[in-house]
C-alpha cells in the first residue's frame, strides 16, 4: 500500500526504512496531518498492520537514544584528536554512524551539541568530604586543574568562550549544564568548612567560588604561567588565609 509518491510510506510499513526516518514519518501519521493527499490517523495504519505500529515506533525511539550516545561520544572523541576548531558535522556523523539531518533534529546547532557533551562528561566534578576544609577545597582545584588540560574541557574553552559571548542562550545553557554542577559540588564542600567552624560565617559564596577557580581557568585560557600540580594547594592556601578562621581549617598534613 502506497500512499506517497516516492513511496516512503510503504518502506515504512514494510519495514525497508532506517527506524530513525521511519519514526519521523510515524509520528506524522500520529498527528493526523495530511500526508501526500491523504490524511491517515493511527487507526487506519492500524487496520493496515496491527499492533505492529506501536512496536515498531517505540523499537524506533529507543534507536534515536542509542543515537544520542553515539553522537555525544563522537564529539568528545573529536574535540580530543582534532579540537573545537576542526571539528565538523559530517566528522560527527561520520563517527557516531548516522547523519547530519538526523544530528540536527536533535541538537539546534554544532555549538549546542558541542555544550551538551561537555555537561554529559562532567570533566572536574568531584565529591569531597575528607574532613578537612583544606583537603576538600584542594581536591575540587585538583580536579578542575586536570579537567582544564583535558582537551574535552579546557581545550575547547578558549575557542568557545568567543562563541558564548554571541549568543546569551547558549551562555546560559553552558553556565547551567557545565560550570554550575563544579560550582555546587564546591559550595557543598564550603559550607560543611562554615559548619565545622573552619570558615567565616556569613561569606560570599559566589565569590569565594570565584576565588578558588579564577586562578586556574585563567592561567588555562591565557597560558601566561604554568598549572602544575602544587597550584591548587597555593590557590588553596592563598584564599583560605583570608575567608577561614585559623581554628583548624587544615589537618595536620597541612600544618
Amino acid at each position: 500500500m502506497t500512499l506517497l509518491a516516492d513511496g516512503r510510506l510503504s518502506a515504512v510499513l514494510d519495514r525497508r526504512l532506517p527506524l530513525t526516518e521511519a519514526d519521523a514519518a510515524l509520528r506524522l501519521v500520529e498527528s493526523g496531518k495530511p500526508f501526500g493527499k491523504v490524511v491517515l490517523s493511527p487507526g487506519r495504519v492500524a487496520g493496515q498492520r496491527g499492533f505492529g505500529w506501536l512496536q515498531e515506533s517505540s523499537m524506533a525511539r529507543r534507536r534515536d537514544e542509542r543515537i544520542d550516545h553515539a553522537v555525544l561520544a563522537a564529539v568528545t572523541e573529536l574535540v580530543a584528536e582534532v579540537g573545537y576548531p576542526a571539528l565538523t558535522m559530517e566528522a560527527i556523523a561520520q563517527r557516531a554512524g548516522t547523519t547530519k539531518p538526523a544530528i540536527r533534529r536533535r541538537w539546534k546547532s554544532q555549538k549546542h551539541l558541542v555544550v551538551e557533551a561537555m555537561a554529559r562528561d562532567r570533566a572536574g566534578v568531584v565529591d569531597m568530604d575528607t574532613g578537612c576544609t583544606h583537603c576538600d577545597i584542594v581536591g575540587h582545584l585538583e580536579a578542575l586543574r586536570v579537567a582544564m588540560d583535558d582537551p574535552a574541557l579546557g581545550h575547547v574553552l578558549p575557542a568557545l568562550v568567543a562563541d558564548l559571548a554571541d549568543d546569551p542562550e547558549l551562555r546560559d545553557t553552558f553556565l547551567t549544564a557545565v560550570w554550575a554542577p563544579r560550582r555546587e559540588a564546591c559550595e557543598v564542600s564550603l559550607r560543611k568548612g562554615v559548619a565545622r567552624g573552619d570558615l567565616r560565617t556569613g561569606l560570599d559564596v559566589d565569590l569565594v567560588l570565584d576565588l578558588f577557580a579564577a586562578p586556574i581557568v585563567f592561567r588555562s585560557l591565557f597560558g601566561h604561567s604554568g598549572l602544575g600540580p602544587k597550584f591548587p594547594q597555593d590557590v588553596a592556601r592563598a584564599v583560605l588565609r583570608g575567608v577561614g578562621t585559623g581554628e583548624g581549617h587544615r589537618c595536620a598534613e597541612h600544618d
